[in-house]
């Protein structure tokens, strides 16, 4: 920056005048943002399935670089168990599964399904994060499946939980069923989950291989109408 020193004549406040004034050293630059490597990743794999779907099902414990990107999508991180390591082994890797639930909000069932399963397929805890989403640790790769299908069939979601979106909206959790406001900002929350969360197909094609699954969920007209307007040109068209 340099600072260029010019005298004003206007009048200003107690009789100050401005002196100095910084301006740019060097033109502004004309290139092109580059892109990020993970948008490229995201570009190339269908909607977030390949090579995600490849490899879940090889034989290696853990997943490839690009496919661990795509993963944070679906809700989940790969991570190494430096305790559990064997000598000359390498890495032990496990998955962390985050669940989306806009405002905290869990049903009975739902809660007594992610007990379960951190007992059956992870280290035995069920982790309560401070945006009000549940954390499950421990999980093999050879297991992932299991666990996700389980969760949704039970009413539960991981979609959009990791990675660089929004993540869980938080919201007031309090049941109080004699104070309106509650509720609004519980379907509030619930509105701009949806209408943030990513909208492919491949979260039910990944885990529960393109099965049908019909929920009693659905979410708000306007929410649906809002995704859709393209006013400001703000959605990518192709």
């Amino acid at each position: 920056m340099q600072l260029l020193q010019q005298r004003t004549t206007a009048p200003s406040r107690q009789g100050l005048h401005v002196c100095n004034v910084a301006v740019p050293s060097k033109p502004p630059a004309f290139k092109a943002p580059k892109r990020s490597k993970v948008e490229i990743i995201k570009e190339k794999s269908d909607y977030l399935r390949h090579p995600l779907m490849e490899e879940l099902v090889n034989e290696n414990p853990h997943i490839n670089d690009d496919a661990m990107q795509l993963m944070k999508f679906h809700g989940s991180y790969m991570q190494d168990h430096r305790e559990k390591r064997s000598f000359g082994q390498g890495k032990f890797y496990q998955f962390m599964m985050r669940t989306r639930q806009p405002s905290g909000m869990v049903t009975n069932q739902l809660y007594l399904v992610m007990d379960e399963l951190a007992d059956k397929y992870g280290n035995g805890t069920l982790r309560l994060t401070t945006r009000q989403a549940y954390q499950l640790h421990g999980v093999l790769k050879h297991d992932l499946k299991t666990v996700f299908s389980t969760v949704i069939k039970n009413m539960g979601s991981t979609l959009g939980a990791c990675g660089d979106v929004n993540r869980n909206v938080m919201g007031p959790a309090a049941p109080f069923v004699n104070k309106p406001e509650y509720a609004l900002a519980q379907k509030c929350a619930n509105d701009i989950a949806d209408l943030l969360a990513p909208q492919s197909g491949a979260y039910y094609d990944v885990w529960l291989d393109g099965e049908k699954f019909v929920s009693v969920y659905k979410e708000d007209p306007k929410v649906t109408a809002d995704r859709a307007f393209n006013g400001y040109g703000t959605n990518y068209t192709n």
